[in-house]
């Protein structure tokens, strides 16, 4: 979970694309479990929309006063 927490401040700072890339794949499994439940004809639609959806989402994460102890995050410094 940290190294997805550390690639969403990454993509919100520098707006990097190997991070969102990272984040992706991460849900991978999740995104086809529920990709493979539809038509095949659907799927490709369906896989645009979930990854744009994903990066809606990851755009309205706010995560501020954040610092990195062995790359642990505490519950306090997200928001």
């Amino acid at each position: 979970m940290n190294k997805i927490i550390k690639q969403v401040i990454e993509l919100n700072k520098n707006k990097k694309e190997e991070a969102f890339v990272y984040i992706v794949k991460h849900f991978d499994n999740l995104l086809c479990s529920r990709i493979n439940r539809v038509d095949e004809l659907y799927r490709e639609d369906l896989t645009q929309e979930l990854v744009f959806g994903l990066f809606i989402l990851i755009k309205k994460f706010v995560i501020r006063n954040y610092e990195i102890d062995d790359g642990i995050f505490t519950r306090e410094n997200l928001l």
